[in-house]
């Protein structure tokens, strides 16, 4: 079983953490009717206040960046917020510690501003900046 949060701020894009939610949800639903253990997948925020989403979804997190469970693994959306996420000292100090313990940290588009402003020892990959390239220039 690994529990996988997945990061919320305001400003993040809606497909970007509702698709892998969906995702993630129907395979640990899967896991759960074929007997293994499921997977564990919470919201996560800096505070448990709404967060408000690029085009207006507001979204109730499950946990607060003081309160979640260890994560094996955290997803970072992204959207027009991750210009403020990657300049929001919480934030960056949160995402820096929990990836220090997670198996993975992974991005959607321009969610690697934020993944990799987080620690100095993680280094966008040539693909990745080739993804916020692209993500760029569709916007």
């Amino acid at each position: 079983m690994s529990t996988i949060g997945i990061l919320l701020f305001d400003g993040a894009e809606e497909l970007d953490f509702v698709g892998p939610w969906e995702v993630l949800t129907a395979s640990s639903a899967l896991l759960e009717r074929d007997g293994a253990p499921p997977d564990r997948v919470v919201l996560v925020a800096e505070r448990l206040d709404p967060v408000r989403c690029r085009k207006g979804m507001r979204v109730l997190p499950d946990v607060s960046f003081a309160d979640h469970p260890p994560l094996d693994v955290v997803v970072v959306p992204g959207g027009e917020g991750t210009l403020l996420a990657a300049e929001n000292p919480v934030l960056l100090r949160w995402l820096a510690e929990v990836s220090a313990t997670a198996h993975w940290v992974a991005s959607v588009c321009t969610g690697s501003r934020s993944a990799t402003s987080s620690t100095s020892r993680r280094r966008p990959t040539q693909r990745t900046c080739k993804t916020v390239a692209r993500c760029r220039a569709a916007r």
